[in-house]
């Protein structure tokens, strides 16, 4: 072999060490070549893909550079229950008193039964482990008193939909009878009812509640001394007023009753005037 051939082969070696120093897997230029190799190795470890990522975290630590260290937060590695100091350390830094008692009791909120101080405590007591501040506490207390008054008034809604849907049945069947069965109903639990049933009415509401008000007004009907006659109320626990129910009741007996329709008939019967305005009377109620 010459001496030409020799070094030209010399040549070629070198330029396949520095293309193999330049190149990465695949044969892919690195982003770091032509930095020294422990400064190109140290990057690539690292993390950093390209110069952008490396200049970008060169200008965040360069941020930090004279900020005073207690307003900088270290986030342990680990979760908190794998290190629990160290994540009471940052919870605290955060705001969290150092025990559950340190919260502020939760104040009465409109609208919204209190949170019983034994309660509180448990609450506190989660909440402090998980980390909570005081802000954060007065936050979730605020959203669950949203919660609940939201819930009332839907509630509210409901149950107001459901007693005038019931009132307006009870108005239907009651016809013109109404008002004086409501008032028979109440004036049979005044009279009938004691104290303690009467707070017992008031405390459930089943005093408003139609189903109640419509059992009363039969009972009061079922007490009442005197026949149901037209002309309204005779006393407390006795109607007067028919319901379209018991109209039309009456008209089906008396277009049964000869003696009725007799006189109904013959103008010159001397009941002849009394029972046709009875049937227009009963007429009118059943229409009612």
């Amino acid at each position: 072999m010459s001496e030409g051939q020799g070094s030209g082969e010399e040549g070629a070696a070198g330029a396949g060490e520095g293309a193999g120093e330049g190149a990465g897997a695949g044969g892919e230029t690195s982003p770091f070549a032509g930095l020294p190799q422990e400064l190109a190795d140290h990057i690539e470890t690292t993390g950093y893909k390209s110069l952008e990522d490396l200049a970008r975290a060169e200008f965040n630590t360069g941020k930090l550079v004279g900020v005073d260290k207690s307003h900088l937060l270290k986030i342990p590695k680990a979760d908190q229950a794998g290190d629990p100091e160290g994540w009471g350390e940052v919870f605290k830094a955060l705001g969290r008193p150092d025990d559950a008692s340190g919260y502020t009791a939760l104040p009465a909120i409109e609208g919204v039964d209190d949170i019983p101080s034994e309660a509180q405590s448990i609450l506190f007591g989660k909440m402090h482990a998980a980390g909570a501040n005081e802000a954060q506490v007065a936050a979730a207390h605020a959203g669950y008193a949203e919660i609940i008054q939201a819930q009332n008034i839907a509630e509210a809604a409901a149950e107001k939909a459901q007693t005038d849907e019931a009132i307006a049945a009870l108005k239907q069947e009651f016809g013109k009878a109404y008002d004086e069965k409501i008032g028979a109903a109440q004036d049979f639990i005044k009279e009938h009812a004691d104290e303690s049933f009467l707070g017992f009415l008031e405390e459930t509401k089943l005093g408003d509640n139609p189903s109640m008000v419509k059992m009363m007004a039969k009972v009061a009907d079922m007490m009442s001394e005197t026949p149901i006659l037209p002309g309204g109320r005779t006393g407390p626990g006795k109607t007067g007023m028919l319901t379209p129910a018991q109209a039309r009741a009456e008209i089906a007996k008396n277009d049964a009753d000869p003696l009725f329709q007799k006189a109904f008939m013959d103008a010159s019967d001397p009941n002849h005037k009394v029972n046709v305005a009875r049937n227009l009377e009963l007429h009118a109620l059943a229409g009612g």
